[in-house]
């Protein structure tokens, strides 16, 4: 299960993405780069709703696009990712 996931709000974190030390990223958007890291990631690309639509691979210096994507959560790929048609609940949290 994935669990405690940072929301990259504002363009530096979005940038930074799971390059800045985070192992579960979420980014609005269905585009994400690979610019900078240092090992794969894996990307899973999630609707509106927050139903799975594709779980990728995305290799350092590259760059993937999910068409209809509303958001891409950025896993390490030492956490086993949810699979293609899982609905995933989200919940913000006050810190």
């Amino acid at each position: 299960m994935v669990s405690d996931v940072t929301l990259a709000a504002g363009l530096l974190a979005r940038f930074r993405g799971a390059k800045g030390g985070r192992s579960r990223i979420l980014l609005q958007g269905g585009a994400v780069h690979g610019r900078g890291l240092a090992e794969p990631l894996t990307v899973v690309a999630l609707d509106a709703t927050g139903v799975v639509l594709a779980v990728e691979t995305l290799r350092p210096g590259r760059f993937l696009t999910v068409k209809g994507a509303a958001w891409a959560l950025e896993l390490a790929t030492t956490i086993p990712p949810p699979r293609r048609g899982d609905a995933l609940r989200l919940y913000a949290r006050r810190l």
